[in-house]
């Protein structure tokens, strides 16, 4: 009898890992978490939620056994062929080629995420996706990547596409080929804006050029991401210059907004690079490298730019007009992280985030975030995508290093595991935490919200080995990625599935 009980007890010991209903306690409640994929390689570059709280997924895949028949988009001419590696000459240093026949899928789902509308996808091989958009209207917008050439709505061509589609994607109604296309972002009106290396170019929605605009930088030009404010038509784009103090290599942020005309409304940041050096040589000791990395906006119009530092003197703390000046102290004040976390170790990065006013560059509200090791020691995080509600309500995904700073997370960690992951966090209007949760076993890449749906996306393992590192006398453990009311109840297979979560927000 003894022994039958010792085997009961193991049989038990992974019930412990995740709950079997997750946390619904706070402000979001899980939907659905399910991961999306088949024998190969998956990944979510892109999630939209539409006026009637439908979701649709950018997923790049080989194959998506998902039921319904896919539509197949555009025309691929032959791949090219490829020359075979040279057995005497590994490269020991790179990553294993993609599947030739990976490509871009469309997926439409009930707005509970828990069943399949519509599949769309590009022939095998021809394209894969970047970032996808939606408009009022339905319309879906995509950036993508065609390797050899490849035929839409009447354009062909190869390299980077914008690709404007009918609501139920099922066919292509505008296709352009726009080198070095990197973001985009939709207007109420139907016009789309283009981020490449330097230029916004904005086009109207029978994909005519209107104007192209570009900006100043110190050095080599190197934007992040752009938005725009769809209430006012207002893009923005951040970045940094790649550039040089005088003493050392330096990166050096900046923020623009242009309006609806491509008249440029304001700047911040871009300071000039010699005076950002050590005290003694005359500079203002803005010494750590700052970079813009990402924007998004929110239901009422709101900019957001999330930008990265690698040290706590940034040109984040100072008055992006005149970065000898200190910031206002209400943009930080009251917030969850009002200044860098200190204690870094290796090349640990900071992540801060500024709500803007998208009339004047204003810079309303920011935070930083770092995971913690302990109350003395912080650790990289970094945050890839913001969205936000009406109300001031702001929802970041990113990807958090050991010690996520998780509130009333949805599901709670393995015991002894690694605490960090991909991360959901929402701030509320004044910028305090409302709630933060990591979903071990995920990297996290892209979120959007509409009308009290929110959707994230990425990748995720089957399950992960981790270890407590602020433990020392810890154990390896293992832990299965969280899923709850699967669309698909099992892993795909291959490395990494695919992985979404849906949730409502009250």
């Amino acid at each position: 009898m003894k022994r039958f009980c010792s085997l009961v007890a193991l049989v038990l010991v992974p019930a412990r890992l995740f709950a079997a209903e997750p946390n619904q306690s706070g402000p979001l409640k899980v939907l659905t978490a399910s991961w999306l994929g088949g024998a190969g390689e998956e990944q979510i570059v892109g999630a939209d939620v539409r006026e009637d709280q439908s979701i649709v997924l950018a997923v790049n895949a080989v194959e998506l056994k998902l039921g319904p028949a896919p539509v197949v988009l555009g025309e691929a001419a032959a791949a090219p062929a490829t020359k075979p590696a040279d057995p005497k000459k590994p490269n020991k240093n790179s990553k294993p080629a993609a599947d030739p026949n990976l490509a871009g899928h469309l997926v439409r789902l009930a707005p509970d995420g828990q069943k399949v509308l519509g599949v769309a996808r590009f022939p095998a091989g021809s394209a894969t996706l970047r970032k996808l958009k939606c408009d009022s209207g339905g319309n879906l917008f995509l950036l993508g990547d065609a390797p050899g050439t490849l035929k839409l709505a009447g354009a062909a061509g190869t390299g980077r596409f914008l690709a404007l589609l009918a609501p139920d994607a099922s066919r292509v109604r505008v296709a352009l080929f726009v080198a070095g296309a990197q973001d985009f972002a939709v207007d109420s009106n139907g016009d789309f804006v283009v981020l490449t290396k330097g230029h916004l170019t904005r086009y109207a929605s029978d994909g005519k050029q209107k104007w192209d605009v570009t900006w100043p930088s110190h050095g080599d030009n190197r934007p992040g991401g752009m938005t725009l404010s769809p209430t006012t038509g207002i893009a923005a784009v951040t970045g940094y210059g790649m550039t040089h103090t005088g003493k050392e290599p330096y990166k050096d942020p900046y923020g623009y907004g242009f309006s609806r005309e491509g008249k440029l409304l304001w700047s911040i940041w871009n300071p000039d690079p010699k005076l950002l050096v050590d005290k003694k040589f005359g500079g203002n000791g803005l010494m750590a490298d700052t970079t813009g990395h990402a924007a998004g906006t929110d239901a009422a119009g709101k900019i957001y730019f999330t930008l990265f530092a690698d040290g706590g003197n940034s040109v984040c703390t100072r008055n992006p007009g005149s970065v000898n000046e200190p910031l206002d102290a209400k943009v930080f004040d009251g917030v969850f992280q009002k200044s860098p976390g200190h204690g870094f170790k290796g090349a640990s990065k900071t992540a801060v985030l500024f709500r803007i006013n998208p009339a004047d560059g204003h810079l309303e509200k920011g935070t930083w975030m770092s995971a913690w090791i302990s109350p003395q020691r912080a650790n990289g995080l970094g945050m890839e995508a913001v969205a936000g509600d009406s109300k001031g309500r702001t929802f970041v995904v990113g990807n958090s290093a050991f010690g996520c700073p998780a509130q009333n997370p949805w599901f709670a960690g393995v015991e002894g595991g690694y605490k960090g992951g991909g991360f959901l966090a929402v701030l509320d209007d004044a910028f305090k935490m409302q709630q933060c949760g990591y979903f071990q076993g995920t990297s996290i890449e892209c979120v959007a919200y509409r009308n009290g749906t929110l959707v994230i996306g990425g990748t995720a393992v089957k399950e992960s080995v981790s270890q407590d590192k602020s433990d020392p006398a810890s154990k390896p453990v293992t832990a299965p990625t969280p899923v709850f009311k699967p669309l698909q109840g099992t892993f795909g297979g291959g490395n990494k599935d695919a992985w979404f979560a849906v949730f409502k927000v009250e």
